[in-house]
């Protein structure tokens, strides 16, 4: 399963093959007492991730004991110490699968529905949730939802036992024809799956640059879509990448815009995160946010609070917003203020958070992004939250300088200042992580053994193009909305967002991902074909090339 349903690891395929051969041997032979020993040891000498020291108590015993109740039956599965693991990632996705496969037997469709999105957004457990997500889209009745399932499906390695059968029951569906209902179990197939994985790490025919199978160009859907909804803004940001302030000549209209949301779900992306510039200042705002709920997106919006007023937060619940997203780049007026180019964006600003703070979202985030001008305040917001905001994430990034983009380099923090802000969130991280959950961002990091509880989730390598999207208000797409113009593939009024998706000659910088690719430093790092060269803007922006970040811990550390 390491294998055949881990994606978003496109080049980690070779190192997953290898434990997953290991592990599934082992244990058909003789079950082990200890299965997250068995393996971490065995990911461990495939050189993907190191051995921990922490006690992995099983999953699910501290809420139990707690008295919280289970569900469907069955314990909570959450790690709960302080270690977050692949081995966790991949069984909280099983269970929300499990649970899925059960709901939909028992005809609770509507929250099977969900148990599914959970289980395929967790990208550790894809080919039987997704085609179970196919199966439920087929019994809703909901065509076109379950094509997109089906066809995501079919990009899973496989066997092709496996394959003809998804392929047969997409054909039927689509004639009309009877088609199955029910759902399919993780058992159907299983031995095929293990006799596959065998034969393909005897033939490495796995290893290959991209996540798109041998027989067709199919890309597994992205996560997310970044989409600026317009270049206009209220501030004028001294670190603003895209120079916001004033729309670009060319904004989607509101037709093209509903039609790139008709386009997203098409394609089988699950979340919509809608940036700026300022999104709220877009007219049209509502009317695309309602588009995207219709198709029962999630949806998260990026702001730096200036426009959230009470009317505007009701619009966001009744719209079903899931994720709010406030920039706070000081904790005095003095420092965000100037930052922002806009005298009182720290009151605005300070009053969201609060707002934010008290409402019922399933995300609450603030974004700082440091650079030599605020690098001192960080204590000082960190405080802040802790009076008004308990209970978010607080992420942190470094500004960095794009073309275009209004940063000076002089204004970038240097090394010394970049280890003060690695050990400001290590300190602080497990400090408060009852209070708020305290993140580094992708530029930051990477395999670093001094400190390793840097963030909240788990680095394999840039995303973009491969789990993530970025589409600018004119139309352009490049893999992550924060690259520059050389990262742009196309245009959405000349090309669909699938057509761009699924062309091989698109995001070839992360998809035809090779180590020969990596230079200087990485080129003989033990984690380059995991880590892949780090993020890409931050090794384009202060590099000038793509393969090589300047501020690698792994790499301070070694020296």
């Amino acid at each position: 399963m390491l294998c055949a349903t881990v994606n978003r690891v496109p080049d980690g395929y070779y190192y997953l093959l290898t434990a997953a051969k290991s592990v599934a041997g082992k244990w058909l032979d003789s079950p082990p007492k200890k299965p997250e020993e068995e393996l971490l040891s065995c990911l461990e000498a495939c050189g993907v991730m190191l051995r921990p020291k922490a006690d992995l108590t099983s999953p699910g015993d501290l809420e139990v004991s707690s008295g919280e109740k289970a569900v469907e039956g069955r314990r909570p599965s959450r790690p709960h110490h302080d270690l977050f693991t692949r081995q966790h990632l991949i069984e909280r996705g099983q269970w929300f699968r499990d649970l899925g496969i059960r709901c939909f037997g028992s005809g609770n469709l509507e929250q099977a529905g969900r148990l599914f999105r959970l289980a395929i957004n967790s990208k550790m457990e894809g080919l039987y949730s997704v085609w179970n997500m196919a199966r439920l889209q087929a019994a809703l009745n909901k065509k076109a939802n379950a094509e997109i399932f089906y066809k995501a499906a079919l990009g899973f390695p496989m066997p092709d036992e496996l394959k003809e059968r998804i392929l047969s029951e997409l054909k039927s569906y689509s004639s009309g024809k009877a088609t199955p209902t029910g759902p399919v179990s993780v058992g159907e197939g299983h031995d095929l799956v293990l006799g596959f994985l065998e034969k393909s790490s005897e033939e490495k025919s796995l290893l290959m640059g991209s996540l798109k199978s041998h027989e067709s160009n199919h890309y597994p859907p992205p996560k997310t879509i970044l989409w600026e909804l317009t270049l206009r803004c209220q501030c004028c940001c001294s670190h603003c990448a895209a120079s916001g302030g004033k729309p670009r000549p060319d904004e989607l209209s509101t037709q093209e815009a509903l039609s790139v949301c008709d386009q997203i779900a098409e394609l089988g992306i699950s979340s919509v995160c809608l940036m700026g510039g300022e999104a709220l200042l877009r007219p049209d705002w509502e009317n695309i946010s309602r588009r995207l709920r219709e198709h029962g997106l999630n949806l998260g919006l990026a702001t730096n609070g200036i426009a959230l007023d009470l009317k505007n937060w009701s619009k966001l619940e009744s719209l079903g917003f899931s994720q709010v997203v406030i920039s706070l780049d000081g904790a005095c007026p003095e420092v965000h203020d100037a930052r922002r180019g806009r005298k009182g964006a720290f009151a605005a600003a300070q009053r969201a958070v609060k707002e934010m703070a008290s409402r019922p979202l399933k995300h609450r985030t603030v974004v700082t992004s440091v650079d030599k001008a605020n690098i001192g305040e960080l204590e000082g917001i960190r405080d802040l939250l802790l009076e008004n905001a308990t209970g978010i994430t607080w992420m942190i990034n470094f500004s960095s300088t794009t073309p275009g983009g209004r940063l000076e380099q002089s204004k970038v923090i240097e090394l010394k200042e970049y280890l003060s802000l690695v050990k400001f969130i290590a300190k602080n991280r497990p400090e408060y992580r009852n209070q708020i959950d305290i993140t580094a961002t992708h530029g930051i990091g990477y395999f670093s053994e001094q400190y390793p509880d840097l963030y909240n989730y788990t680095w394999s390598g840039c995303q973009a193009g491969i789990s993530t999207l970025g589409l600018r208000s004119d139309g352009n797409i490049t893999g992550c909305l924060i690259l520059s113009d050389a990262f742009i593939e196309g245009n959405v009024r000349r090309r669909t967002l699938s057509e761009l998706w699924h062309d091989p000659q698109c995001f070839s910088y992360n998809r035809n991902f090779s180590v020969r690719m990596l230079k200087g430093k990485c080129k003989s790092c033990r984690w380059g074909r995991v880590c892949r060269g780090g993020c890409r803007e931050a090794s384009f922006s202060l590099t000038g090339d793509f393969f090589e970040p300047p501020f690698c811990l792994y790499h301070l550390e070694s020296i």
